[in-house]
């Protein structure tokens, strides 16, 4: 059923849309064209080699597939000797798993892959809740830290710690302020993220969040912002990192 002949024939283009062969749409055709026929199952307009007949093809491996254009899509394959070697390459990257994962074949990877995911988000989850407890603990020492400036409590901290975890800490500190502002600096190497965070008499001040961290960002070479209450900015030079604090210890002083 699937050694169907394959066979190929030069006809006038006309003579041959009759025939009902597929053709690329956006190609440009000869008044004469070849069109390829594969027993009852394709008939193409095609300018390619091919087999004498499909059971030369054998094993057939699918190895890619792209889009290269609006409803067209490119299936680039392997067949013959070369599937069987594209399938024993893949038999071997899993044997070489199965040895990773401390499995005996190749038949539990896939449970043991489950087991391992689910290992992994329950640790994400672990480390996301010590990491909250950390942030608690350290806004109870710092909060002690905080000085008043134009009748808010304002705490300016320069920390070096995951810039992913400074908005839970921002909101830690203003929660044990009460009425104030906070905000951090948080270096990473050369580059540095602000977060800050405003309550709401500050804001009636005329002091947001957004602006701070823009403020101080633009000083430090970037740029940044966010809402009223909470913004985070980055800047790319640390060593203006002095007059940046500077700056918008100025601007809540008015």
């Amino acid at each position: 059923a699937y050694n169907y002949p394959v066979t190929t024939e030069i006809m006038d283009l006309e003579d041959a849309k009759k025939t009902g062969a597929m053709a690329l749409f956006d190609e440009k055709y000869d008044d004469m064209v070849r069109v390829v026929t594969m027993g009852e199952v394709s008939k193409e307009f095609c300018g390619g080699t091919h087999v004498a007949s499909t059971s030369e093809i054998g094993v057939f491996k699918i190895v890619s597939e792209e889009s290269i254009g609006s409803g067209i899509r490119r299936i680039t394959s392997k067949t013959s000797y070369g599937a069987y070697e594209e399938f024993e390459k893949q038999q071997q990257m899993l044997e070489e798993i199965a040895k990773m994962l401390k499995v005996t074949s190749i038949a539990p990877v896939v449970e043991k892959v489950k087991s391992l995911n689910q290992e992994n988000s329950n640790l994400a989850k672990t480390i996301s809740q010590l990491k909250s407890q950390l942030s608690t603990a350290q806004s109870a020492d710092m909060v002690n830290e905080a000085v008043e400036i134009n009748g808010l409590k304002v705490l300016i901290k320069q920390l070096e710690m995951e810039a992913s975890e400074g908005k839970v800490l921002v909101e830690n500190l203003l929660s044990k302020l009460k009425d104030g502002v906070v905000l951090l600096a948080i270096s990473s190497g050369d580059k540095i993220v602000f977060n800050a965070g405003c309550s709401t008499t500050a804001i009636a001040k005329g002091i947001t969040a957004s602006k701070l961290v823009k403020t101080a960002a633009t000083i430090c070479g970037g740029n940044g912002g966010g809402r009223d209450d909470f913004a985070s900015a980055g800047g790319k030079d640390s060593s203006k990192l002095n007059e940046a604090i500077k700056a918008i210890e100025d601007l809540i002083k008015g």
